[in-house]
């Protein structure tokens, strides 16, 4: 694929975007849109420090086919095409992102959001796992049932060293499918 910069969290999310879109038996013609939240801060020219109080993210997505998504070439495909969009996001991507906002602002609404849209959500940059706050180390994060929505992914940190845990949003035929999907449950 010409890169040796997939992260195994870019892999584990086209993983399981795959398998999610193969286990609602769509259609191949229609879209699929992953969306990743990008902290603009080290990529903007100059960078911003890393004690700079203010929102840097920027909510980048891809949409495919999701015959494209299931067909191209497994989840290294998947993979790269979301390594490949958050690398596109440099200091004059993102200048030229908000110029454009700043003529016609626009704010999307949840309503609005397409089907089988993905949204990661939460970032393992905080690891809350290391802090105990009187009542013992704790063991996961949730997000609670008001901030829910299908296809809503939570990452976070785990317990053991280079874990992570998922907590992702979806109808229960969907979650059905997804046990009984030998090729989400297969891999090691």
């Amino acid at each position: 694929m010409n890169t040796t910069k997939i992260y195994s969290l870019q892999a584990v999310l086209a993983h399981i975007w795959q398998s999610v879109i193969r286990c609602r038996n769509l259609d191949h013609n229609e879209e699929t849109t992953f969306e990743v939240p990008i902290d603009m801060r080290k990529r903007l020219n100059p960078p911003l420090p890393e004690g700079f109080f203010g929102n840097t993210i920027y909510p980048a997505t891809i949409t495919v086919k999701t015959g494209e998504l299931l067909e191209q070439g497994g989840f290294e495909w998947a993979a790269l095409q979301i390594n490949e969009m958050i690398a596109s996001h440099d200091h004059e991507k993102f200048k030229c992102i908000c110029e454009t906002w700043m003529k016609d602002p626009e704010v999307t609404k949840i309503g609005d959001l397409p089907s089988n849209y993905f949204m990661l959500h939460n970032s393992p940059r905080f690891n809350y796992n290391k802090y105990d706050f009187g009542w013992g180390k704790p063991i996961a994060q949730r997000g609670g049932i008001s901030n829910m929505l299908e296809g809503k992914i939570d990452v976070s940190p785990g317990v053991e060293e280079g874990s992570m845990i998922f907590e992702i949003c979806l109808s229960p035929n969907t979650i059905q499918a997804l046990e009984e999907d030998k090729t989400l449950v297969g891999v090691e």
